[in-house]
């Protein structure tokens, strides 16, 4: 996000993993930044266990697609906050204590939170794929229905393929056909 207090308080209440961090904050209320599928699902995640999830995100809807829009509306815990943009994150020596908020107006708003989930923008790791592999528009590595890509010998399976799902569940899913059509081709 690059804004005050996020690297102070990384750590201390700043996460970028709802899986990994998230039963950190049980019975808490928390902040997740972005609209986006990553963040949406992150809240889904967060709602469990947490008192509340605030999402705030800079455009008038989240860019996630229907399915977590709707899963997330429907959740009870999570409010959606469009039109804010984070402005800094506050804390003390134990850790966060609120999250700064800037709306279109240019009025401030904080609210009261024990963590902040930082998730917007993700990019894709494909960097490890040769330059010749086909990428989407947003770098993720193109496959075909076996998920392999057009380089003979190499498969995408979650995040860094393009048209990935999502959840962990996907990314086994993807594993699963992968792991079947290599072993089908020895």
């Amino acid at each position: 996000l690059g804004v005050p207090g996020e690297t102070e308080f990384a750590g201390r209440g700043v996460s970028t993993c709802a899986d990994c961090d998230g039963l950190m904050f049980e019975g808490a209320d928390v902040v997740v930044a972005g609209g986006g599928n990553w963040a949406l699902q992150d809240a889904l995640l967060l709602a469990r266990d947490c008192s509340s999830v605030r999402v705030v995100h800079e455009g008038d809807e989240p860019s996630a697609c229907g399915e977590y829009i709707a899963r997330v509306r429907a959740e009870p815990k999570i409010r959606v906050h469009p039109g804010l943009t984070i402005q800094e994150i506050l804390g003390n020596d134990t850790g966060v204590t609120a999250v700064r908020t800037r709306d279109t107006r240019g009025d401030l708003h904080d609210f009261p939170a024990a963590g902040l989930f930082a998730l917007v923008g993700l990019e894709p790791n494909s960097a490890f794929a040769p330059g010749e592999v086909r990428r989407d528009d947003e770098g993720y590595l193109v496959v075909n229905d076996e998920l392999e890509t057009d380089l003979p010998g190499l498969w995408a399976i979650g995040q860094v393929r393009s048209g990935f799902g999502g959840w962990l569940s996907d990314a086994v899913t993807d594993a699963r056909l992968a792991a079947k059509v290599v072993k089908a081709r020895l």
